[in-house]
């Protein structure tokens, strides 16, 4: 019928999986998409193609999302090949001449480039996601490390730690990992055979945060309320499985290292050990010549202890240090 969404649609639309579907219509067009679509294209005053490509449907490398302009078959099977055209469009001409300037400006700092260029960092097929980093890069890291040592960690008092890289099975599943975050892990099954987590014999897992060897070591003795607050950092290598598409130089990778810390501490102490950590975030960012804490989104990702800090509280605290530059989501 007229408008109806065509049959080879159907697999693409990511919402489906969550048992949710998305329709969006424009004039007769009706759109089983993710969305959002403009509710006219007269608001499109600009528009820039970027891309075309086609897609075998039905294989790996077909899209999730996009505007599939056609679809033939091919082949004695009779499959279908879609094409995908992507873009940006603009309001105004202007609007679309100035996100032109930007994205040359953007070029010319492009950490990939200048990696290469400068002899920093070097990604390889043979470990895809995993950088290698190069006797210039590696002078880089060290002198970050120990800025944040010097600045951070022996200042506000975390002791530094090295945890292992893989874990049992017992422990994914007591931290929540094994449930909610077992696609973007890697598993080894007892015969050393890497496999994906829909495999029932995967016994251990690469760790993709510190957050459990942290409870660890805090859990391996006993301690008292005078002891806190205990503050860990951490700089071990982290392992997330990231789809091949994702991977993007320096900023989506399968393997890195970040200045990771914990702080186990009462209630009564949640709010200086949160100022301490932000006044940190402001200092390193004004070191490399940034201006303040920029603005961005504070989210606390954990389950909440009923004892903890509220919303309200939590809020106030972070409005209190950074101006209310920054959206808060619990």
């Amino acid at each position: 019928s007229e408008g109806a969404t065509p049959p080879y649609h159907f697999p693409t639309n990511d919402s489906s999986r969550e048992n949710m579907l998305t329709l969006y219509r424009c004039g007769p067009f009706v759109d089983l998409c993710r969305g959002p679509h403009v509710q006219s294209t007269g608001l499109v005053g600009a528009l820039e193609l970027l891309t075309v490509t086609s897609h075998a449907h039905g294989t790996d490398s077909s899209p999730n999302d996009g505007v599939i302009v056609h679809a033939e078959p091919i082949g004695p099977q009779g499959a279908l090949t879609m094409h995908r055209v992507s873009g940006v469009a603009f309001p105004t001409k202007q609007a679309m001449k100035m996100w032109r300037e930007l994205q040359q400006e953007i070029a010319k700092r492009n950490h990939r480039r200048i990696g290469q260029e400068q002899e920093l960092f070097m990604i390889h097929p043979c470990s895809p996601g995993s950088p290698f980093f190069l006797p210039h890069g590696f002078r880089i890291v060290n002198t970050l490390r120990e800025f944040l040592r010097r600045e951070h960690l022996r200042k506000d008092g975390y002791d530094e730690v090295m945890t292992p890289t893989v874990f049992t099975r017992a422990l994914w599943q007591q931290s929540g990992h094994w449930d909610h975050y077992a696609e973007d892990m890697f598993f080894v099954s007892d015969d050393g055979h890497t496999m994906r987590s829909d495999n029932a014999v995967l016994d251990t897992g690469l760790k993709p945060m510190n957050c459990p060897a942290h409870c660890l070591i805090f859990k391996s003795k006993q301690r008292s309320h005078r002891d806190l607050p205990v503050r860990i950092a951490d700089f071990s290598a982290l392992f997330r499985n990231e789809s091949s598409g994702a991977l993007s130089g320096l900023t989506r990778v399968r393997q890195f290292h970040q200045d990771d810390g914990h702080v186990f501490c009462t209630p009564e102490q949640i709010y200086d050990e949160v100022r301490k950590i932000l006044s940190f975030i402001h200092k390193s960012y004004s070191s490399f010549g940034a201006c303040g804490v920029p603005s961005g989104k504070h989210a606390r990702s954990s389950r909440t202890h009923s004892a903890c800090s509220t919303q309200g509280e939590m809020g106030q605290m972070v409005f209190e240090y950074v101006g209310g530059r920054w959206c808060l989501f619990m």
